[in-house]
């Protein structure tokens, strides 16, 4: 019995170009013309009808992590990018059952950064799954900044799928790419 189509994230098919991950300039090439989704501190920007969806030369993403690729969707290369270096003048009131939700000055005003869990229903199916993969995936590289073997810093590689340490050859691999 199949029951992707009634577990979350599970239905999509998304594909995740696996197979261009390792090339620079289809990347690149797809950066240029595709769609970024910016994450600040885990939270993704959100738009009134869904994800806050940015080009790769918008303002909002100057002093930000290079972007992760996440695959294509609607005939596009999307990527996400953190963000989360940027300083607010005031930072959101968090409470257990709201994250708040904070603007930033070169997003739309109708553009806010806001907790995944509290819109996800609201998002597409689609648009479901890429944010919570950008967040997953954006997370795991704040969490894996360095070598477990030897301690030197790592960079990110492969489309932001894996990690290397450049000091002792230490190949980290985010949980999602064997699987995906």
């Amino acid at each position: 019995m199949r029951l992707a189509e009634t577990v979350t994230f599970g239905g999509t098919g998304r594909d995740r170009g696996h197979a261009l991950r390792g090339n620079a300039a289809e990347l690149a090439r797809l950066l240029a013309d595709g769609r970024v989704l910016p994450l600040w501190r885990g939270r993704p920007l959100l738009a009134p009808e869904g994800l806050g969806w940015v080009t790769s030369g918008d303002p909002l993403l100057a002093g930000g992590a290079a972007p992760v690729f996440l695959g294509f969707w609607n005939g596009q290369g999307v990527f996400a990018a953190d963000i989360s270096a940027w300083e607010p003048a005031q930072t959101p009131a968090e409470t257990a059952l709201d994250a708040g939700s904070q603007p930033h000055p070169l997003a739309p005003a109708d553009h806010v950064f806001g907790d995944l869990r509290a819109r996800m229903a609201a998002l597409s199916a689609d648009e479901a799954e890429l944010a919570a993969t950008a967040r997953a995936l954006i997370e795991w590289h704040r969490s894996h900044g360095f070598c477990a073997r030897c301690g030197a810093q790592t960079e990110p590689r492969q489309a932001g799928w894996h990690r290397h340490c450049p000091a002792c050859g230490t190949e980290l691999d985010s949980i999602y790419h064997k699987h995906f």
